[in-house]
């Protein structure tokens, strides 16, 4: 992403997957923080994106890494939320600052009248716990 951001390409932020495999790695933040550093990418540019079936996998182990993470100005996202084991108390539990909600339930939003009140529901619910 530097390098592209150095040769003139409008980006604000690139999202990576993160595994269960990553979050349980102890050198993981400290590797994050060798490669920011070397690159001379700003954190605020990066964003870590985790899926519901890896949160499950997760303990409260989990949410260090991510204030870790989030002290260096890196976003924390849900992604596909809605899908596979969504649970509410992922956003009690893990403090993210994002939730993506799964296009399962945005693509047909213009057309389909439960879709809309669907994805209107998560979204009012997330805003109102500053999400």
């Amino acid at each position: 992403m530097q390098a592209w951001l150095q040769s003139g390409m409008p980006m604000q932020r690139i999202a990576v997957n993160l595994s269960a495999r990553q979050l349980r790695d102890s050198e993981f933040v400290a590797g994050v923080q060798r490669i920011l550093e070397s690159t001379g990418l700003a954190a605020r540019r990066l964003e870590f994106e985790l899926t519901e079936s890896v949160l499950v996998q997760q303990d409260e182990e989990a949410n260090s890494v991510f204030r870790a993470l989030q002290a260096m100005g890196i976003t924390i996202s849900i992604d596909d939320f809605g899908t596979g084991y969504s649970s509410l108390s992922y956003l009690k539990r893990y403090k993210v600052n994002r939730l993506k909600i799964d296009r399962a339930f945005v693509r047909d939003i213009v057309s389909d009248a439960h879709d809309a009140a669907m994805t209107k529901g998560i979204i009012t619910l997330v805003h109102s716990v500053g999400l």
